[in-house]
């Protein structure tokens, strides 16, 4: 489930800030950013979060950026659901990819994906984080 918190329109496109709740193991393939840093700050639960190299496991009130063109990967590590703010600056067209999510109902099929990451100025380089060897 996601619900913006601070609207592309509110900022003026500076920054779109969104929670995202996530109810199982879940994370977004690695990718990156042409003109966007985002950064991640945990509500609730365990996030695995990798930039470029480096591997970092956020709790509540943790706080990590990922600067524009560094691939990044996250995903929530518990089967609890977790609560997690993620921020883009500069917003760009990033509103618009979460509502096309909304929109549907569902994540768009693997095929895809690689298109829908490139409309909306991202590239898809790697697979998501594997669930295995955490707790």
């Amino acid at each position: 489930m996601l619900h913006i918190k601070a609207s592309t329109a509110a900022t003026q496109g500076r920054t779109l800030i969104i929670e995202q709740t996530q109810l199982k193991r879940f994370g977004p393939p690695r990718h990156l950013h042409f003109e966007q840093d985002e950064w991640f700050y945990p509500l609730a639960g365990t996030f695995l979060i990798e930039v470029g190299e480096d591997r970092f496991e956020l709790n509540p009130g943790d706080f990590l950026f990922a600067p524009r063109a560094v691939p990044h990967v996250w995903m929530h590590a518990e089967e609890e659901p977790g609560r997690i703010l993620i921020g883009f600056e500069p917003a760009g067209t990033m509103e618009l990819f979460f509502r096309k999510f909304a929109k549907g109902g569902a994540m768009p099929s693997q095929e895809e994906l690689p298109a829908l990451f490139l409309e909306h100025g991202m590239k898809i380089v790697g697979p998501p984080l594997a669930v295995s060897g955490h707790r």
